[in-house]
C-alpha cells in the first residue's frame, strides 16, 4: 500500500472504533432518538456513513481509474463540499441511495465497516502508481476525485457526522440514561 494512505486509513479505523465503542454503551432509546421530525438519529447517521463509505469503496474497487477533464463546475462543487464538511454546515445528502432506510444494529455496522476496510486495503495494496492521479470516484456535487481525495472525503465526511452525533446527544429531549444503564 502507498505509505500516504496507510496513516489515513489507520486514523479512520481508530475513529470508527471509538465511535462504535461510544455509541455501543447507549440504550436503544438514545440510538433511535430523533431531535425533530425528519432529523436523523444516531443509528441513522451510522447507517448513512456505511452507505456512503460502502458506495465509494464499491466504485473505487470495481471501476477502473480514468482520466477526466476537470470542469470549473467540478472545482466549485469540490470547494463547496469541503466548506460544508469543514464548517459543519447542515446539508441534505445529494443522492437518495445514501439516505438511511432500514436502520442497522451496531454489531452489523462494525462487521460492515470491517468488510469495507478489508476491501479498501486490498485495493490500495495493488493500486498502480500511474493510477494515483486518475479519477476513481465521482461525487454528485464535488465531481471527480482521485483515491487520495476520496480517502480524505471519507475522513472529513465521517468527522462531519461525528459533530452531528454530538448535536443529537445535546438536543433538548435526548433521553436520559436509565439508572441500570449508567456505568461506573
Amino acid at each position: 500500500m502507498k505509505p500516504d494512505f496507510r496513516a489515513q486509513v489507520a486514523v479512520l479505523e481508530q475513529r470508527r472504533g471509538a465511535l462504535l465503542q461510544e455509541v455501543g454503551a447507549l440504550p436503544e432509546a438514545q440510538l433511535t432518538f430523533q431531535p425533530m421530525s425528519g432529523a436523523w438519529s444516531i443509528a441513522q447517521i451510522i447507517e448513512h456513513l456505511l452507505l456512503v463509505e460502502g458506495g465509494i469503496v464499491e466504485r473505487v474497487t470495481t471501476r477502473p481509474p480514468r482520466a477526466v477533464r476537470i470542469r470549473v463546475r467540478d472545482r466549485l462543487g469540490y470547494a463547496a463540499v469541503w466548506v460544508a464538511l469543514s464548517y459543519g454546515l447542515r446539508v441534505k445528502a445529494p443522492i437518495q441511495s445514501v439516505m438511511p432506510q432500514k436502520g442497522i444494529t451496531l454489531s452489523d455496522a462494525a462487521e460492515q465497516w470491517r468488510s469495507i476496510l478489508q476491501t479498501l486495503l486490498a485495493h490500495l495494496e495493488v493500486m498502480r502508481d500511474e493510477d494515483l492521479s486518475l479519477s476513481v470516484f465521482k461525487h454528485p456535487i464535488g465531481g471527480p476525485m482521485t483515491i487520495a481525495e476520496a480517502l480524505l472525503f471519507i475522513t472529513r465526511h465521517f468527522d462531519h457526522h461525528l459533530r452531528q452525533i454530538a448535536r443529537v446527544r445535546n438536543s433538548p429531549g435526548f433521553p436520559a440514561m436509565a439508572a441500570e444503564n449508567v456505568r461506573e
